[in-house]
């Protein structure tokens, strides 16, 4: 469960980091203003994960403002993350528009358009240069029409929409039916649904990682902690820590009451077995170790 969860934070916070990281650096043209833009954008990310815990640890206004910058951050986060969806959306049907048969068709016949518009403007050319006029204003009035035909042809190129027949894309179409919407609508609220969920379970797991419950340091510190406890207020491995000299040669009652934690009944009883067994003198209110 818990490898699970490290997982899972590591690929959620990696993947949302990238997305910020890829929509900045492919907006610069220079490679100096790729890895500076880069850079800010990696430092943004990291700090709105280190932010979300530490704000919930603090208390006041020091964790509202912690808070206030790490939500700024999550929503700027979760912008790119869908202007990068959305721009790897377009990239993808305006391929597929080019790559369609119907595209290229159309584009196949603009290109005839121009060619025959080219060679009769050369020939019009000629007939004025040699004095046809006639033959001129004839070859003119073909000229207009095949550049109304190219017009036409232009715009029907520009209005052809091809969407692929991807399982995503299809699932946008059933999505928009259903909804009585447009594709494009129902694409984009899907991909901010897609970043706010790759945002909102990274820094989740983030924060239960933090917690004193999942954090396997904290949990091995505190068992240790409890161990060493256990340990100290047993009385006989307080009786011979005492009388190995751990406490000093002149071993204070006080004190061992203090680091064993123990009250003064249990530490009184304990110097007894040790003046009972010899290994402890009483000289006055002192004690001493038996051979000094």
């Amino acid at each position: 469960m818990k490898s699970a969860l490290y997982t899972a934070t590591i690929l959620l916070c990696a993947l949302s980091a990238f997305c910020s990281v890829l929509l900045w650096v492919s907006e610069q043209n220079t490679v100096e203003a790729k890895v500076l833009f880069g850079g800010f954008a990696l430092g943004l990310e990291l700090c709105k994960f280190a932010f979300f815990p530490m704000a919930a640890k603090l208390k006041g206004i020091l964790s509202a403002g912690l808070y206030s910058i790490a939500f700024a951050l999550l929503l700027l986060s979760i912008t790119a993350t869908v202007s990068l969806l959305e721009t790897g959306a377009i990239n993808n049907l305006s391929q597929a528009r080019i790559s369609s048969e119907i595209y290229q068709s159309e584009r196949s016949n603009i290109e005839s358009i121009n060619v025959e518009i080219k060679t009769l403007q050369a020939l019009i050319k000629e007939d004025v240069k040699n004095g046809y006029r006639a033959r001129a204003l004839s070859q003119g009035d073909k000229l207009a029409k095949l550049r109304s035909t190219r017009t036409q042809a232009v715009n029907i190129l520009s209005s052809i929409n091809v969407i692929p027949d991807s399982g995503i894309h299809s699932i946008f179409r059933s999505l928009a039916k259903l909804f009585d919407s447009n594709d494009k609508a129902v694409r984009f609220w899907v991909y901010v649904v897609l970043a706010v969920a790759i945002d909102i379970c990274g820094i989740a797991c983030l924060m239960l990682i933090n917690s004193n419950a999942i954090n396997p340091l904290r949990v091995i510190s505190g068992e240790i902690m409890k161990s060493n406890a256990s340990k100290s207020k047993d009385p006989n491995r307080i009786k011979q820590d005492i009388a190995s000299g751990i406490y000093g040669d002149y071993p204070v009652m006080t004190k061992v009451m203090e680091k064993a934690g123990i009250r003064h009944p249990k530490a009184k009883e304990i110097f007894q077995q040790l003046l009972d067994d010899g290994s402890l003198m009483q000289i006055g209110r002192k004690y001493e170790l038996a051979g000094i």
